[in-house]
C-alpha cells in the first residue's frame, strides 16, 4: 500500500459488532476489510485518510496475509469483544491455541513496528511470584533467607534466629522466607529484592529435593517429598520423580550461583549455613568458602543419620528457641 501521506488506521478485534461499532464511533466511514476485499486495501494508494476495522475470523486463514495488512497499518485500535466468538479462556502454556491469545499474540509482535492502542488490555500472564518482605531502612541491613526452618515456625518472631543475629548486629532485618520453601524459590526471592552495598544475606540452605509449581494461577511453593506422602493428588502436578532427578539438582545449583554472583556484584556480604543440607547439595556447597554446614548431633539407624535438635518448637517438630539460639552463635562466629 502507498500511503501518500494519508493515514491508515486499523480497528482489530473479533467477528462480533465490538471492532465495528468502535471504528464507526471514531470514523462513521469505516469499512470492514475481510476476505473478499483485503487484496484490494493492500494493494491500493491511500489518497485520504482511511479507517478499516477487521478480525482473524473475518480475513484468511494465512498469517502472512493478516500480518501483510497490519504492517501497513499506521496505528492499530485493540478492541477485544467481553466474550470471544471461540468462548476459549487463554491457556497459559499455549495462548495462541485461542483466538484471544493468536490476536494478542500478533498484536505484541507487531508493537515495535506499528503504534497500537489498547494492547496493555492484553493479559500479561503470569506475574511474578510475590516477595515475602521489603528492605527496613537506607543503611546497611540483613536479609534472612531460607525455608521453615528459617522462617521460624514453632518458635515466635523475636526467637527465630535472623531476628537473633540482627539483634547481635544493631541491624534491621528483612525475612525472605517461606515454609517448605525450595532453594530456587529463596533465590528467586533474593535476585528480585533490593540489597545494596554493605547488606548482609544469611541464606540457610535447606535440601535439594523441593520445587515450587504454578497450576491454574495458583503457586505451590512447597512440593517436597513430605508433602507428596501427605497428598498423593499431588503426584499428577509434580511426580516425586521430578524432586530427584539430576536436572532438579542442576537448577538448584545455578539458582545458589546466580545469587553469589549476584551479591558478588551488589558488593553484599552472603553467608550460606546448611540447616537441611542434602548430601547432593552438600557436595557441592562444601567447595564454597562462605558456606559452612551446621555441625548437629546425629542419630545413627542402621545406615541412616538422622540429625537431631537439642529443643523443638511449639509444632514438636521444628527447631525451638534453644537450637535458634544456637543458630545464632553459629553465624555471628562465621560472620
Amino acid at each position: 500500500m502507498h500511503k501518500l501521506g494519508h493515514q491508515f488506521i486499523i480497528f482489530f478485534g473479533d467477528t462480533d459488532d465490538t471492532v465495528a461499532i468502535a471504528a464507526q464511533k471514531f470514523d462513521p466511514s469505516a469499512f470492514l476489510v475481510s476476505r473478499d476485499n483485503f487484496k484490494q486495501v493492500i494493494n491500493s494508494d491511500l489518497t485520504q485518510d482511511v479507517v478499516a476495522y477487521t478480525s482473524l475470523g473475518d480475513l484468511p486463514k494465512n498469517l502472512a496475509i493478516v500480518f501483510q495488512l497490519l504492517e501497513q497499518a499506521d496505528e492499530i485500535f485493540y478492541c477485544p469483544p467481553d466474550l470471544w466468538s471461540d468462548q476459549a479462556v487463554i491457556d497459559v502454556s499455549s495462548p495462541t491455541e485461542s483466538t484471544q491469545g493468536l490476536t494478542e499474540n500478533i498484536l505484541l509482535l507487531l508493537k515495535n513496528q506499528v503504534t497500537i492502542h489498547g494492547i496493555e488490555q492484553a493479559l500479561f500472564y503470569p506475574t511474578a511470584i510475590p516477595l515475602t518482605d521489603y528492605r527496613k531502612t537506607i543503611q546497611p541491613q540483613m536479609w534472612s533467607v531460607g525455608c521453615s526452618m528459617t522462617h521460624g515456625v514453632g518458635v515466635t518472631n523475636s526467637a527465630r534466629y535472623g531476628q537473633l543475629v540482627a539483634d547481635e548486629l544493631d541491624m534491621e532485618c528483612s525475612f525472605l522466607t517461606r515454609p517448605g520453601s525450595s532453594i530456587a524459590w529463596a533465590a528467586d526471592q533474593v535476585l528480585r529484592s533490593d540489597l545494596k552495598y554493605n547488606d548482609i544475606v544469611v541464606w540457610g540452605i535447606t535440601n535439594n529435593e523441593r520445587v515450587s509449581y504454578v497450576h491454574q494461577g495458583h503457586l505451590y511453593p512447597n512440593i517436597t517429598v513430605d508433602m507428596h506422602h501427605k497428598y498423593p493428588e499431588l503426584k499428577r502436578l509434580a511426580p516425586i520423580e521430578t524432586l530427584l532427578t539430576e536436572n532438579t539438582l542442576y537448577q538448584n545449583i545455578c539458582s545458589i550461583e546466580q545469587v553469589i554472583n549476584f551479591c558478588n556484584k551488589c558488593q553484599v556480604r552472603l553467608l550460606m549455613i546448611g540447616l537441611l543440607s542434602s548430601c547432593n547439595i552438600l557436595r557441592y556447597l562444601s567447595t564454597k568458602s562462605n558456606f559452612f554446614n551446621f555441625p548437629y548431633t546425629f542419630n545413627f539407624s542402621n545406615s541412616s543419620m538422622i540429625h537431631s535438635f537439642v529443643d523443638v518448637g511449639t509444632d514438636n517438630k521444628h527447631p525451638g528457641p534453644v537450637q535458634h539460639s544456637l543458630y545464632k552463635n553459629f553465624v555471628l562466629k562465621h560472620i
